[in-house]
């Protein structure tokens, strides 16, 4: 039996593989590119062996899910990443003026290229500019962008300059990707992490157990995830399966995994950020603490109506005549608080707002209807509205443990704020 295997690397593209032993045939490229497979081996029965039907439609769906997975990912975000940490005065006048950031990751815009000096000129997101000297003549183009991994940065008086190391590599984005779009300063760009949306489903059998909380009956991690896809993305199994006797006691939230064993940012720390936002935009931090309180507790306050716009509408507001398709969404502020801010009279702001896609907030809960489920909204029972408004409330207590991803950005205006991404919240 053959098998056909697939693999996306970080640079967007799609690596197919036929095998059989060591019979390998692969097949490369971003979307609309060739099916020519290139033999690894010099079997004769794979030069210009032809698809099935099956293998490029498989292909096709796989290509198009990279082109969309990378346009609203940041790399930062799916694979390591070593941030560039700003030097302090203070580092500046340790080290004399020519401080060195070792091993560092980038993502940077070609400006000059100077083939006759073997040397390329470039510019961060936050207009940074950044010089490369080379030993040979440099191959990349003006506008291109690209990934640098694990290389030294060198900050004297005339500027930074990059230094390679053994284990350097480069990769050139494609100008489809979030991190290529986003030095086009027109571009409105967030990312929004591509997820498993939740099927339309019948609702399952919901009770409270004695501590008031929901229990669905996923005993496994396939009734789990044939329920709710989005776990999959979720270090889950501790804290849902079973009944909830997972070992994480007091826990309220679960975050995506790549962030399960990622060092907290402490509140303080957050708002060192927020106060210096600029070389900070579009980061993604790990905070952990608990709620202090929430803006609002009632149903119809937190939750509010979207257009096919974007334009958005209050959750009782008449939107009959609206045309297109209403989505509901969730809009509120979590204030959190950590042991670093314990002893001052100081919390942070957490804004939530899912108007990106449907993050799946509150769907372990079982009470709330689907986002676009507009018959389901309008038909919700007074019984459903005050659980949720109880449960919700509930979340105010110091003995809950919150555990969230939020990004910094910084709007039109210059104001900076934490966004909430890649969170749930447990039953």
């Amino acid at each position: 039996m053959r098998r056909f295997n697939f693999v996306v690397t970080p640079k967007g593209e799609l690596v197919g593989y036929l095998n059989k032993y060591s019979n390998w045939l692969v097949y490369q490229g971003k979307k609309g590119a060739s099916f020519k497979p290139t033999s690894f081996k010099d079997i004769e029965k794979n030069f210009d062996r032809e698809l099935t039907t099956g293998e490029r439609t498989k292909i096709d769906e796989l290509r198009d899910w990279s082109k969309e997975y990378f346009s609203q990912n940041s790399i930062k975000y799916v694979t390591w990443w070593s941030e560039l940490r700003e030097p302090t005065a203070e580092d500046l006048a340790a080290s004399k003026n020519k401080y060195v950031a070792n091993e560092v990751d980038l993502l940077l815009k070609t400006e000059k290229v100077l083939k006759d000096k073997k040397a390329v000129e470039f510019v961060d997101h936050l207009n940074q500019k950044y010089a490369l000297f080379l030993q040979a003549p440099p191959v990349l183009v003006k506008e291109d962008v690209i990934k640098l991994r694990c290389v030294n940065v060198i900050f004297t008086p005339e500027g930074r300059i990059i230094q390679l190391t053994k284990n350097s590599s480069c990769l050139i984005i494609p100008d489809t990707f979030f991190d290529a779009r986003l030095f086009n300063k027109n571009a409105k760009v967030s990312p929004s992490p591509s997820q498993a949306g939740t099927p339309n489903r019948r609702m399952p059998s919901v009770k409270k157990d004695s501590a008031g909380r929901y229990t669905t009956p996923m005993s496994t991690k396939r009734a789990a995830t044939a329920l709710y896809p989005f776990l999959e993305s979720f270090d889950y199994e501790d804290n849902v399966l079973g009944g909830h006797k997972g070992k994480h006691a007091g826990e309220v939230t679960l975050v995506k995994k790549p962030y399960v064993h990622k060092m907290p940012t402490t509140v303080k720390q957050l708002f060192e950020h927020l106060e210096n936002p600029q070389p900070y935009e579009h980061a993604r931090f790990v905070v952990s603490g608990y709620v202090l309180g929430i803006s609002d507790y009632k149903l119809n306050k937190v939750v509010k109506k979207m257009d096919e716009n974007g334009k958005i509408y209050e959750m009782d507001e008449d939107t009959s005549r609206v045309r297109g398709k209403i989505q509901h969404i969730h809009h509120f502020i979590i204030f959190l608080k950590d042991a670093s801010v314990e002893n001052v009279d100081r919390f942070l702001n957490v804004y939530v707002l899912t108007n990106e896609n449907d993050q799946n907030l509150f769907d372990l809960w079982n009470i709330l209807p689907r986002s676009g489920d507009s018959e389901g909204w309008e038909n919700l029972e007074n019984s459903k509205v005050h659980d949720f408004e109880s449960k919700f409330k509930g979340l105010k207590n110091a003995d809950n443990k919150v555990k969230m991803v939020v990004e910094l950005l910084i709007t039109n205006t210059g104001k900076p704020f934490l966004k909430l991404y890649d969170t749930i919240f447990l039953p």
